[in-house]
């Protein structure tokens, strides 16, 4: 999808006249177009399936990178302890549901059995990171 620079780059103007042969031809190659603005980069217009598949490749990347990032954390003494780690989270279910929500006790109380139900030790880790981003 790589943009032809003596095909693809055309000014606004000339696009809004001849529309329906630039949208023919950005369906027909893929290619999306650069539009100017008094010689200018200022749009690009793409067709769907191929703007599509630039945000999943996006999300792919942006994966990978989470992927690396829980890898590297994994090193040796990199995590924090199961208990901690569920403590957090129940506290953080704690601030999200208010007392006021009659089954707040009760969501908790499923959460602490499946935690006690989960084939670790108390000295266990638990590799978490946050992305970049998140509290």
């Amino acid at each position: 999808m790589l943009i032809n620079l003596s095909k693809d780059i055309h000014s606004l103007t000339e696009f809004k006249r001849n529309t329906t042969e630039f949208l023919q031809r950005i369906k027909q190659t893929k290619h999306p177009l650069v539009l100017t603005v008094n010689g200018k980069a200022e749009l690009v217009v793409q067709d769907a399936e191929s703007y599509q598949e630039l945000l999943d490749t996006a999300e792919l990347v942006a994966t990978l990178k989470e992927i690396k990032l829980a890898l590297e954390q994994m090193q040796p003494e990199q995590g924090e302890k199961a208990e901690n780690f569920f403590h957090e989270l129940e506290q953080e279910i704690r601030e999200l549901l208010p007392k006021r929500y009659r089954k707040r006790d009760e969501v908790l109380g499923r959460i602490r059995q499946r935690v006690e139900a989960l084939p670790i030790e108390t000295e266990s880790r638990v590799q978490t990171w946050k992305s970049a981003g998140q509290p």
